[in-house]
């Protein structure tokens, strides 16, 4: 919370000022540490100011609870979301979405503490900020709820306008089941992706079987877009047996006739479901990225095959998952794959890339014995 005191030698402040600030916050922390393990014999030395101390703490958390009683009022009443969908439906240029509850961006640079400034304003500014879903979690606080995604969505179509651009980062799974659109709003929400050209959707916690399922409701009524460009699904730092996002189930059967840019990060798919997923894509593929993907069926020295077919012009296949891969020899595995993701393409993106037809199959070569892991 103090860092920017280290911008401190490049200010004019005073010595004897910062000294004095320094003093101050030591003191405070003091104070907080010893009221958050109820230790009352860890003084610091200032056990004389805990009184004010915790006089001006209960100030700020009063102010806390009353800033999140008028936004959860806010978004129950609908509010927010109406008020959202109009003022984008008002300006033309404005067609994306971007939903944050992880690593606030707009929060990394900012200065809690300034020469000058009492200790109290940094602590006040650093109290109010915002908590992401993993805050909550770790602090075991009530999950987030996710609802007004769906309800500043559907404000944006009710409101006359049509997005283009979605991005979603989580930092935890929360209540996914808020995310489903309910049955009597389902048509209209997919309605107003009809015109979704980019969709992001990143989650940085571990999703149990229903929260996968409640995921695959609201991805595939997000995705239900013929107009769709840009995909990225990232899964991000998940458990190895944490359930996973299922593509076919999502992405179905539908063309796929403008999608040149996909990114797949710890997701799962059938071969059957890839082959016909790949099959809907057009002839002319800008860049496929797959990261930790598992495949639930099928081989993969199939799935490179059809890869192949569909030839992008960048390919990036990396720690793929299932199938040979369980079985195969750290050696292989890693000459074929990858392991370090360096400038260099693996065996397996140069089969998928390179047009000559006498360059085999790698995960084949590795059957016919043609290399050996020795």
């Amino acid at each position: 919370m103090f860092d920017g005191a280290r911008l401190w030698e490049f200010s004019n402040i005073a010595e004897q000022t910062a000294s004095e600030m320094i003093a101050k916050a030591r003191a405070v922390v003091s104070t907080l540490r010893r009221l958050a393990s109820a230790d009352p014999d860890d003084d610091g030395g200032h056990f004389e100011d805990d009184e004010g101390h915790r006089a001006r703490l209960d100030e700020i958390h009063r102010e806390y609870l009353i800033l999140l009683e008028k936004q959860e009022l806010l978004i129950r009443s609908g509010r927010f979301s109406r008020v959202v969908g109009s003022a984008i439906a008002r300006m033309p240029r404005a067609r994306k979405l971007e939903f944050a509850d992880a690593d606030f961006e707009s929060l990394k640079e900012q200065k809690l503490m300034y020469p000058g400034d009492d200790v109290w304003g940094a602590l006040y500014r650093f109290m109010l900020q915002p908590m992401t879903g993993y805050g909550a979690k770790k602090h075991e606080l009530e999950l987030p709820s996710y609802q007004c995604i769906i309800n500043v969505t559907d404000a944006v179509r009710s409101a006359g306008a049509l997005l283009n651009s979605i991005d979603i980062n989580l930092s935890t799974v929360g209540y996914f089941g808020d995310l489903v659109p309910a049955p009597d709003i389902r048509r209209e929400f997919s309605f107003g992706m009809q015109q979704l050209k980019e969709f992001a959707f990143t989650c940085d916690d571990s999703p149990n079987e229903q929260d996968a399922d409640d995921l695959h409701e609201f991805l595939s009524a997000c995705l239900d877009t013929p107009c769709l460009q840009q995909l990225r699904l990232d899964m991000r730092r998940g458990e190895a047996e944490a359930a996973r996002i299922d593509m076919g189930q999502i992405m179905g059967s539908k063309s796929r006739h403008k999608l040149t840019y996909i990114f797949l990060g710890r997701v799962a798919m059938d071969l059957s479901k890839l082959v016909l997923f790949l099959e809907r894509l057009p002839q002319s593929m800008g860049c496929i990225h797959q990261h930790d993907v598992r495949l639930l069926s099928g081989t993969w020295k199939e799935a490179l095959d059809a890869l192949r077919k569909k030839r992008p012009r960048v390919v990036l296949l990396s720690e793929p998952q299932g199938a040979e891969c369980d079985d195969m020899s750290p050696k292989d595995y890693e000459r074929i794959f990858g392991q370090d993701r360096s400038r260099y393409s693996s065996e397996a993106e140069l089969y998928i890339t390179n047009p000559m037809p006498s360059i085999p199959n790698p995960v084949q070569a590795v059957e016919d014995g043609l290399y050996t892991t020795n």
